[in-house]
């Protein structure tokens, strides 16, 4: 019985070493991420008149120990133009994403989607740039 008690105590043992070695391997892996903090996730750009054309940023600062790399920024329309910064951010850093939105045949109510693909756990992060283009001819 002794023998058996022995073998148990030797396999909870090893549970545990196992479970331990998983936390901190994940903490280890999730260290190699950069941790991104948007100060603007959405942008309101308010009323436009229609064919204005504007600009906007969208600010990132990577608070991870590895270096942010964005690979790629799309938006849902050839309307809205991104444009980012295609060196490294490295920890500490703040940079921005700037898109320009022509408002040539688009009135009404305005929701653009931006998609950053980059190094983050998650592949990507969605920014929204949204607001309101009246027509020409209502404008006083």
């Amino acid at each position: 019985m002794k023998s058996s008690f022995n073998q148990k105590k030797i396999i909870m043992k090893s549970a545990w070493i196992i479970f331990w070695m998983l936390v901190f391997s994940s903490a280890v892996l999730a260290q190699q991420h950069p941790i991104v903090k948007w100060e603007n996730e959405v942008v309101d750009f308010g009323e436009i008149t229609e064919g204005e054309e504007i600009e906007v940023a969208f600010a990132v600062v990577n608070e991870g120990g590895e270096p942010l790399i964005i690979s790629k920024v799309m938006s849902t329309c050839g309307c809205t133009i991104p444009e980012w910064p295609h060196d490294p951010i490295y920890s500490g850093e703040k940079s921005k994403i700037v898109v320009k939105f022509n408002s040539t045949g688009k009135v009404g109510r305005q929701n653009k989607l931006i998609r950053v693909v980059c190094n983050v756990v998650e592949g990507y992060k969605v920014l929204r740039l949204s607001g309101q283009v009246v027509p020409k001819e209502m404008e006083n």
